[in-house]
């Protein structure tokens, strides 16, 4: 039944007190930041990283949201939101900037899923369920990481308020501030189009309607305008993360019973009596006004439930975007008095997390564990990644234009992402931290181990405890060519362990001419291989030279013939064979410049490469004349292509040039291909390949691809 005009005076003061809220949540955030030293974690990290790589080469204001304007792959399917973080990363404190941003965020989602609450309900029980909503530790986890999820669900919550305003697009102002709305939230991020297929199905039934089909229309037409640009642009960075991702299956909703994954996670993340009351009351929704369009509330949540669910990984924060509709819709159903004191208790809770006055409980069950009182509070914790940095700058080797650090761990405060986050902050760019390779750290000059917890299970695998074992091993080549260097303790009991490559007294193997008539190993077949080593220069600890012939090499399955190069300023260690002085394998350390003075390899060759390189990929021909023109299957998807490689001189560069590209006998639009057009390699130093390329020449001609 319909209610009358809600009052004025109720309206008066429950926007001073959802203000009051929003002061509240701004001095808990300024406490935050002032009592919390801890660096980022994983992916809010490598978020703003890429936030500022990108501000650093896109250009200047608005043109970086420009289709054609170049952008990180982490980026291009949350363009507005790296622009902003962006801005917000190049603040003296990125992490408190990137939060500030975030506050924003929380504002915009409490004053959208007030007015939403108020459109059904307009008592106090509006602000009361913003208070639920945003008390739970769900969002103020979210409220304390730089990621897009809040954005998110501010803007997704904002554009349903103007839905249902718009009186399902009979009202012109409602119609257009959701186009707006949406344009503002499919641009902070593309799975944006998740949450909203009842306002889809409000559209369509809308297009039956005389008066509402030219606002319908508009909509879209104002949507596609503000975001086909952008995305159309990015298709393929879009496509390529879709195909990245693991395949998902309707069927494993039932079978597997992933329908029911994000019930636990939901238990934990919204509070146990919020879960409770929001859920039964989602099955009996109640509302004072509008109640015939109160379906579209529990639409929102039951659909972004589903298409979330079929996830192959739940994480809470994929439904966090439609957690209004459910503090909006679910409380709805319960006396007033029974709200107040689940907002008391949800105030509670909010204080709790940020303070700890009561531990975390965690209760065993038959289906899993249920949390009680979960805390984040601030601490003040040296994770010492200024003074490992400050330390291997220090110590670098100043003959070298950068050096490698290759950090062996994967925890949540000790990661690459933070270590590079750190550099940027304090302007140190000749130390470049990267990840270990098969080879584990050939060319680094340093190697950093956090000693004692590498990180979770799932995200180090089996790999990095492998390392670590080679690296602590006293009898491995690791202890031959690295010393330690420092250590700090660390807040988790682990140590941080800095190793820098020796100083040789005397050069790792002796000057002269190695000869093997075959020659194998990790990945390396070479028949005929000389090795010419130089003299040692024992000031600068390498060899001045080493000349490599082969008559033939195969390397990760690719077939070379007559290699000929030279290596200039080269250090390595040699692998020795257990219980022999035979060296079968090095490792290499430094190398100032590779020369490759020829080589040549065939299209079979090539051919057979690149179908063990890229899953899925079949070719039915492979020419080399002039370019290189592919043609065959990737997948179930018939192509071809005509792709040319050149070498540029200033700055030297190996650009390889997408000239053609067709699906079937259908050529793909040139500004789908704009991205991948061009690539350049660079020739000089990398942190990949920290040395010189020199390459006289480049010939494509009659099937071989030739140097020079």
């Amino acid at each position: 039944m319909e209610e009358g005009k809600p009052s004025p005076r109720a309206l008066a003061l429950s926007l001073v007190g959802l203000a009051f809220f929003l002061s509240w949540e701004a001095l808990a955030l300024r406490s935050h930041l002032r009592a919390d030293t801890r660096p980022l974690s994983w992916e809010a990290a490598a978020n703003i990283h890429a936030a500022l790589d990108w501000r650093e080469t896109a250009p200047a204001g608005l043109a970086a949201l420009a289709p054609a304007a170049p952008v990180p792959a982490a980026a291009a399917a949350n363009p507005l939101y790296f622009a902003l973080l962006g801005r917000a990363g190049a603040a003296a404190d990125p992490m408190g900037a990137s939060l500030w941003l975030n506050w924003f965020y929380l504002a915009l989602l409490c004053v959208a899923a007030f007015g939403l609450a108020w459109h059904f309900r307009p008592d106090e029980t509006a602000l009361l369920s913003v208070v639920v909503l945003v008390g739970s530790p769900a969002l103020q986890e979210l409220f304390r990481l730089p990621l897009a999820d809040l954005s998110l669900a501010a803007w997704t919550a904002a554009a349903y308020w103007a839905l249902v305003r718009s009186d399902e697009f009979r009202k012109w102002p409602g119609a257009l501030a959701f186009a707006g709305l949406c344009v503002a939230g499919l641009l902070h991020g593309w799975n944006f189009v998740t949450y909203f297929l009842p306002a889809l199905y409000v559209a369509i039934m809308a297009l039956s309607r005389e008066n509402s089909r030219a606002k319908v229309l508009a909509a879209a037409g104002l949507i596609l305008a503000g975001v086909l640009p952008w995305y159309a642009g990015h298709l393929p960075f879009l496509l390529a993360r879709l195909l990245q991702g693991p395949a998902i299956s309707v069927t494993s909703l039932w079978q597997d019973w992933s329908i029911l994954g994000y019930a636990g996670k939901l238990a934990d993340g919204l509070g146990v009596p919020f879960f409770l009351c929001a859920l039964l009351g989602l099955c009996f929704p109640q509302y004072r006004r509008h109640w015939h369009r109160g379906w579209i509330l529990v639409a929102w949540f039951v659909c972004a439930y589903v298409v979330w669910a079929l996830a192959p990984v739940p994480q809470l924060r994929y439904l966090v975007p439609c957690l209004a509709a459910l503090a909006v819709a679910g409380l709805g159903a319960w006396p007033k008095a029974l709200i107040w004191v689940l907002a008391v208790i949800q105030l509670f809770t909010m204080a709790n997390f940020s303070t700890g006055w009561i531990s975390q409980i965690s209760i065993p069950l038959p289906a899993g564990r249920v949390l009680l009182f979960p805390s984040q509070p601030p601490s003040r914790q040296d994770w010492h990644l200024a003074d490992i940095l400050r330390q291997a700058q220090a110590g670098r080797d100043p003959q070298r234009p950068f050096a490698d650090i290759t950090i062996v761990a994967n925890d949540a405060r000790f990661n690459k992402a933070n270590l590079e986050l750190a550099a940027r902050g304090l302007g140190i760019k000749d130390v470049r931290p990267v990840p270990p390779g098969r080879r584990l750290c050939e060319f680094s000059e340093f190697v950093l181990l956090k000693d004692g917890n590498l990180g979770p299970e799932a995200m180090v695998g089996k790999f990095l405890p492998a390392v670590a074992k080679t690296i602590k091993d006293p009898k491995s080549w690791f202890s031959s060519a690295y010393q330690e260097a420092a250590r700090w303790p660390l807040p988790d009991n682990s140590t941080a362990v800095l190793y820098r490559q020796k100083r040789f007294a005397a050069p790792p193997v002796n000057p002269g001419r190695y000869q093997y008539q075959f020659y194998s190993a990790d990945g390396l077949e070479a028949s005929n291989l000389v090795l010419e080593v130089g003299g040692w220069d024992a000031g600068r600890n390498l060899f001045r030279q080493a000349r490599v012939s082969a008559a033939e090499l195969r390397v990760g399955g690719l077939r070379f013939a007559g290699l000929q190069a030279e290596l200039e300023d080269v250090l390595f260690q040699p692998l020795y064979e257990k219980g022999s002085n035979t060296w079968g394998d090095v490792r290499f350390l430094k190398l100032g410049r590779l020369r490759v003075r020829s080589l040549r390899t065939d299209g079979p060759s090539l051919k057979l490469f690149l179908e063990g390189a890229v899953p899925g990929l079949r070719l039915s021909e492979l020419a080399l004349d002039r370019e290189a023109q592919l043609s065959g299957w990737l997948g179930s998807v018939l192509f071809s292509a005509r792709a040319a490689a050149v070498l540029e001189s200033s700055p030297a560069a190996l650009r390889f040039d997408l000239s053609e590209v067709k699906l079937g006998d259908n050529p793909v639009p040139g500004f789908l291909l704009a991205p991948f057009r061009t690539y350049r390699r660079p020739l000089s130093p990398v942190p990949e390949t920290p040395f010189s390329i020199e390459i006289p020449g480049l010939t494509v001609t009659r099937g071989w691809l030739t140097v020079p």
